[in-house]
């Protein structure tokens, strides 16, 4: 490539606007000139699908271990720790993130849980959207769950269910965007929460939030919420998601890669149109961010586990 015609500033610009549009052009990108690989080779690696032994996974590790910081921190803004045996090395998933403080977006599975991805947790600065099981992570420790948590603002909670977790969500202090599922029987139908106030409480308790948001692969109504919605209050929001692993994820990466719109973004625009409505908002079944529109993600291993998340 010849020497450039534009400020270095703009052609930069120019480049790292390309790639993050077209992704699929960063191969030829990346032999077109050495500084053009400098800007656009981070890009390969802006969603990371982690799984050990897949060719993304391994050039990533090499390029983590051989090029300098400032080249992993420019990468990863999107990672989920795939499910995969045998389970991934604390260390290595510790390594990652505390490599990439560009972090905004932090998915996990089973494969990297426990104490180790709260210490990891608390060392990532740009950290805002998170989804994980919260009994997973095996702390009995108050403060160190929220201190981990504390930069977080829009949490998807893969369990089912958590007792104490209105205490939890009150002690969050930047968090305005909490999601959490309805679990299905083993007939594929909706399972009641142990506690049916469960929604309007988390409402009525923390009001910071903007949008509590429960999603189901099938509708509770009739069979759980016979008369419409669990409360009239208009941040709650149902969304009809995928709760198998394959489904739930192969969604989440769709909207990393932009094939699929923002599911908190589909949801803040229901609240913001039953707020600012002429009327006062009836709860209606039929009120749902739809289902998404991209295709599930090949390739995706179908762990054995008893739980799928």
């Amino acid at each position: 490539m010849r020497d450039p015609r534009l400020p270095p500033e703009l052609e930069q610009q120019i480049f790292e606007t390309a790639a993050l549009l077209h992704p699929g052009t960063i191969p030829a990108l990346l032999v077109t000139a050495r500084r053009v690989q400098e800007w656009t080779e981070p890009m390969l690696y802006r969603v990371l699908r982690f799984k050990l032994g897949t060719p993304q996974t391994e050039a990533f590790l090499h390029a983590l271990r051989t090029k300098p910081p400032h080249f992993p921190a420019r990468s990863v803004r999107y990672i989920v720790f795939e499910a995969h045996m045998p389970m991934l090395p604390p260390e290595v998933g510790l390594e990652v993130l505390q490599k990439c403080p560009g972090i905004v977006h932090f998915g996990t599975t089973k494969s990297f849980t426990g104490r180790v991805v709260l210490d990891a947790l608390r060392g990532l600065p740009n950290l805002r959207v998170l989804t994980l099981g919260l009994s997973s992570l095996d702390s009995d420790n108050s403060e160190l769950l929220v201190s981990a948590l504390e930069r977080v603002t829009h949490l998807t909670m893969l369990d089912s269910y958590r007792a104490n977790i209105i205490e939890l969500l009150l002690r969050l202090p930047r968090l305005t965007h909490f999601a959490m599922k309805h679990s299905m029987d083993h007939s594929g139908s909706p399972v009641p929460l142990p506690d049916p106030n469960l929604f309007a409480n988390i409402l009525s308790s923390c009001r910071h939030l903007q949008v509590l948001l429960i999603t189901s692969a099938k509708s509770p109504f009739l069979v759980i919420y016979p008369h419409g919605a669990p409360t009239t209050d208009p941040r709650l929001v149902f969304a009809f998601r995928d709760v198998g692993y394959v489904g739930f994820w192969s969604g989440w990466l769709a909207i990393a890669y932009g094939q699929d719109e923002d599911i908190w973004v589909l949801a803040e625009a229901i609240v913001k149109a039953r707020m600012s409505g002429d009327k006062p908002w009836q709860p209606m079944a039929s009120e749902w961010v739809d289902r998404p529109k991209a295709s599930p993600q090949p390739g995706f291993f179908r762990p054995n586990l008893h739980q799928i998340h």
